[in-house]
């Protein structure tokens, strides 16, 4: 499909330089035609198109920001099982909290744990790999619960992920526990 549309794009560019060469009285009508058809046919290409430009409006707000960078490209093909270190699209599950994204809505988190690395929570630490990695600085703000009710020891269930915000106070699996990996619907990696 995309190579008919790039086809159909190139024949386009090709007629109006001919129209532009042989001066004809309504080239500048032609051309104008010839240029709106070929915006459109870009403009389909591009949306049947796997990637996507994202924006984090959160850090163009100046709010915090669960992402690295302002700008990213989001990769919709998911060919692959998740990587430690990979940003993930995933719809977000729902986690019974009031907190956070509703459920289904995209996000994009840090895998920071996958199937059998042990995670540990004490109190308001996180240890991913027998590592001290991060506290949790939500757990107090988080209606209902207290400090000891995250407290956790587990290995990564298969089929899972851990997902992890690059913001401390990220709402992530610290909170609601691992994500299932069917939820991945893409990946993106951070461009400035």
């Amino acid at each position: 499909m995309r190579r008919r549309l790039s086809f159909w794009v190139a024949e386009i560019l090709q007629r109006a330089k001919a129209l532009w060469l042989a001066g004809s009285q309504r080239t500048w009508v032609k051309l104008v035609a010839i240029g709106w058809a070929g915006f459109v046919l870009a403009a389909g290409a591009a949306m049947l198109s796997p990637w996507r430009i994202g924006l984090d409006l959160q850090r163009l707000l100046g709010r915090p920001s669960c992402l690295p960078s302002l700008v990213y490209v989001i990769d919709y093909r998911v060919t692959r099982p998740p990587r430690i270190g990979d940003y993930v699209v995933f719809r977000f599950p729902d986690t019974g909290y009031k907190v956070g994204p509703r459920p289904g809505q995209k996000t994009i988190k840090l895998v920071m744990a996958l199937p059998q690395d042990p995670i540990r929570i004490e109190g308001t630490e996180l240890y991913v790999r027998l590592v001290h990695l991060d506290r949790l600085w939500l757990a107090k703000s988080i209606p209902g619960k207290d400090v000891g009710d995250f407290d956790a020891n587990y290995l990564v269930p298969e089929g899972t992920f851990f997902a992890y915000g690059t913001e401390r106070e990220s709402f992530d699996s610290r909170y609601f526990g691992p994500v299932d990996q069917r939820l991945i619907i893409g990946y993106a990696r951070p461009l400035f």
